[in-house]
């Protein structure tokens, strides 16, 4: 599974649109409880967060997921930074990588797909967005 977590349904739905387009499933929600529930239930290839999101930031989102499923790639996608702070999540192996919106859209799509492809997906293509 690939998940997205980002507090703003703009943007998810954004991002639904493009992956949906290139035909790749992926799973969205703007509830970090909600992703938390997923990945104890499913198992997450990769996750990609918001970094500033209301309820927590994304890179403590990312060190439960890190709990619950260490091998899930974490990704933080955000407009927003705190160099020092990202520096030192993945120094601390808590994020795997960090990505500055705006994004290139194919950069984005290609990079997911083989992280996912890398990690053992199987690239079914045949199950809906939530």
């Amino acid at each position: 599974m690939i998940l997205f977590l980002d507090d703003e349904i703009n943007v998810l739905r954004s991002i639904e649109r493009l992956f949906r387009a290139k035909k790749i499933v992926i799973h969205t929600t703007t509830n970090p409880e909600e992703a938390l529930r997923l990945i104890k239930e499913k198992e997450v290839k990769v996750i990609v967060s918001d970094f500033r999101m209301q309820e927590v930031n994304g890179i403590e989102f990312l060190k439960k997921v890190k709990i619950i499923q260490p091998t899930t790639y974490r990704m933080i996608l955000s407009g927003y930074a705190d160099e020092n702070l990202i520096n030192s999540a993945i120094q601390n192996e808590d994020i795997h990588e960090y990505l500055l919106k705006p994004y290139d859209q194919e950069s984005l799509i290609n990079k997911i797909k083989t992280i996912y492809l890398d990690r053992g997906g199987d690239g079914s293509t045949n199950t809906e967005s939530r």
